[in-house]
């Protein structure tokens, strides 16, 4: 056992690859029961790495590039691929990762789409590097206030989601007055959903509140009817955290979502909790939860659509 704390010692100060940590099992150095524990922290290992630290807790981008290539550590000849990305020699990048050399702002360019960083991530990145290569303090306090800027709006759900938002204050009265104006409209983008009396059924709603839903739907151009039908002409929207109506659609589907807890059939997931923190941690599990926001509407817009879910999610002080 003293063999296996050590090695996840190594593990946690990032001293042994994953791809060395699996050879290391497969060599036989584990008991049965010591394989498995290590493959359970293994998992958590992995999901530390995803979530461990966001671009936006770096300050110097050698210490975010460290730590790239530590999360990537498994990745057979992953320091090339940068090398590669950045347009430089590999013996370079290894001079920027151990000395005073540093990457110019076009290294830095072709880093940030190999890693497929978004356009504040990336702006972030480069202009970390920029702040390396500054020569005066002048410069790098300007630099410095650029961060701040990217790093604050990055701090909010709207700052992260660049998407249409309806424009009529009529219509967006009406679609954020209740839960089922955007279930329908969503539901649409599913082909076996897009008759009325299926919806309705679906849904657990009259046939009659779904028909003036539609309706109104398509007044504001985001449905249209072929045949007998309903299509979505426009979704994917968004509601700026600014609206006054941001509050009336939490409500409209933390409403929905305390029916579902009731409903003992249902696989939904819902969890609620108080913690006490410090300041740090909070500011961590805010930046976590930011990230999987983005995260988890990348996956579903890639998604092939098969049925309607909704996700919710809070963090605030008490």
């Amino acid at each position: 056992m003293e063999l296996l704390v050590g090695l996840l010692t190594q593990v946690f100060k990032g001293k042994m690859s994953f791809r060395a940590k699996l050879l290391y099992e497969d060599r036989g150095h584990f008991l049965p029961s010591q394989a498995l524990f290590y493959k359970i922290i293994h998992f958590y290992l992995i999901i530390y790495y995803i979530l461990g630290m966001t671009t936006f807790e770096f300050t110097d981008y050698k210490s975010f590039l460290k730590n790239k290539i530590c999360e990537n550590s498994g990745v057979f000849g992953y320091k090339g691929k940068l090398a590669n990305a950045a347009g430089c020699h590999r013996a370079y990048l290894s001079q920027v990762l151990n000395s005073h050399i540093h990457l110019t702002p076009d290294h830095a360019a072709g880093l940030a789409l190999f890693w497929s960083l978004g356009r504040v991530e990336r702006d972030y990145f480069l202009e970390m590097v920029n702040h390396a290569r500054a020569a005066t303090p002048t410069l790098r306090k300007m630099i410095d206030e650029k961060l701040a800027l990217l790093k604050a709006k990055n701090t909010t759900v709207s700052g992260r989601i660049k998407k249409p938002k309806i424009e009529s204050p009529m219509l967006q009265m009406k679609y954020y007055s209740s839960w089922h104006y955007s279930a329908i409209h969503i539901i649409l983008t599913v082909s076996k959903f897009r008759n009325i009396s299926v919806i309705a059924e679906r849904l657990g709603i009259s046939k009659s509140a779904v028909s003036a839903a539609l309706t109104t739907l398509a007044l504001g151009g985001l449905v249209e009817k072929k045949g007998e039908n309903w299509v979505p002409t426009s979704y994917d929207l968004h509601l700026p955290n600014q609206s006054p109506l941001g509050s009336n659609n939490h409500l409209n589907w933390r409403g929905r979502a305390i029916q579902d807890s009731q409903n003992t059939d249902s696989d939904g997931v819902h969890f609620t909790a108080v913690y006490s923190l410090s300041e740090k941690d909070f500011q961590k599990i805010r930046n976590l939860l930011l990230e999987l926001v983005s995260k988890t509407r990348e996956t579903a817009l890639a998604s092939n659509e098969e049925d309607v879910f909704s996700f919710c999610c809070d963090l605030f002080r008490v």
